[in-house]
């Protein structure tokens, strides 16, 4: 089992009641972001209404919507990263 902790930004904080980081627990030690951002919502169902708009981040780089690397694999998160989920940014 792994535990994974997850830094939150703007709406995504604000749904969890403020908290900048949270803890998810996964049955194994790695999870590919999909999984990841899965077990985010499950730990965090309020976090369920922006789920489609967040972002996720892995050791400060953006992750590919579909979860992928450039070669087609998906991303793999480790306890070790630092992943944080980003709500949509706006402005000019």
């Amino acid at each position: 089992m792994a535990i994974f902790k997850c830094l939150l930004f703007g709406e995504a904080r604000s749904l969890v009641g403020g908290v900048d980081c949270v803890r998810v627990d996964c049955s194994t030690p790695t999870a590919t972001a999909a999984e990841f951002l899965s077990l985010v919502v499950q730990a965090y169902p309020q976090l369920q209404k922006i789920a489609t708009m967040l972002v996720l981040t892995v050791n400060c780089e953006y992750v590919p919507i579909n979860g992928c690397n450039g070669d087609g694999s998906p991303v793999i998160i480790t306890d070790l990263d630092e992943v944080a989920l980003m709500p949509p940014i706006s402005g000019g």
